[in-house]
């Protein structure tokens, strides 16, 4: 253990990858102590992660050094466990912001696809170079890419295997920010912050739930379940306090 720095502040954790000498490279450790620093995020009550590295990677990919001698059973291995942790950030209830500053690779870009939201400095260059290593994005890249842009715009990156600029990301609906690098910290904090200031975390968790379990089912179906879980907040106090507050023209404080 040792590669990951939690701040908290209320409910917002700053959460660093520290594997620099390596350019923060996903090794098993480092997987288990992203799922495990998530969990307990949850239990915690934190309600919104910020998710960097340290240095000049966010992720570099995985570590190929130690995946290089992999028999095909090894291999499996390491994709389920990867596949586990990227599961547990997308579908935590706590919204999960990638503050991309740099290198974002193999799996490090499907780390930052895993997350919720993206913001990436100008200097950040990503891709998915996997098929020049005689192999394919196996943490979900091939699966989340897709579902976020397309499979026109997903195969142009897997099969290129070019990395690309944070504008381009941008264009291609990868991230949905680019700020010049001295900002990068300074406009990630106010997006969280803008996230969680005066804002429901029950709509919020409703919200995140919706869109991500909506993109598997048929619209009406999906449009349902939006209509049941907007009446089901209404068991709450919560719509009740925002739309009092609203008229009243004051915000809102949510319990």
């Amino acid at each position: 253990m040792g590669f990951i720095e939690v701040k908290t502040e209320g409910a917002l954790a700053r959460i660093t990858i520290q594997r620099e000498k390596s350019l923060n490279a996903l090794n098993p450790e480092l997987l288990k102590e992203l799922e495990e620093t998530w969990k307990t995020l949850e239990a915690s009550g934190c309600r919104l992660a910020l998710l960097t590295g340290s240095g000049k990677a966010f992720v570099a990919g995985a570590d190929i050094g130690n995946m290089a001698e992999f028999s095909k059973d090894q291999a499996l291995d390491f994709a389920r466990a990867g596949h586990r942790v990227m599961n547990v950030i997308a579908r935590s209830s706590v919204i999960s912001l990638a503050a991309i500053n740099g290198f974002a690779l193999g799996g490090g870009l499907e780390l930052a696809l895993a997350c919720h939201l993206r913001v990436a400095a100008h200097s950040a260059r990503l891709g998915l170079p996997e098929v020049g290593l005689g192999i394919i994005p196996g943490f979900g890249g091939t699966q989340r890419l897709s579902r976020l842009i397309g499979p026109g715009g997903a195969l142009r990156v897997i099969l290129s295997g070019e990395m690309f600029t944070a504008a381009q990301a941008l264009s291609m609906g990868i991230v949905e920010e680019v700020v010049e690098d001295a900002e990068l910290e300074r406009r990630s904090e106010e997006i969280a912050r803008a996230i969680l200031d005066h804002r429901s975390h029950l709509a919020q968790r409703s919200a995140l739930t919706l869109v991500r379990e909506g993109l598997d089912l048929p619209l009406d179906q999906a449009l349902e379940r939006e209509a049941v879980a907007f009446s089901e907040l209404f068991n709450s106090d919560h719509p009740r306090t925002g739309m009092t507050a609203f008229l009243g023209k004051r915000k809102p404080e949510f319990s």
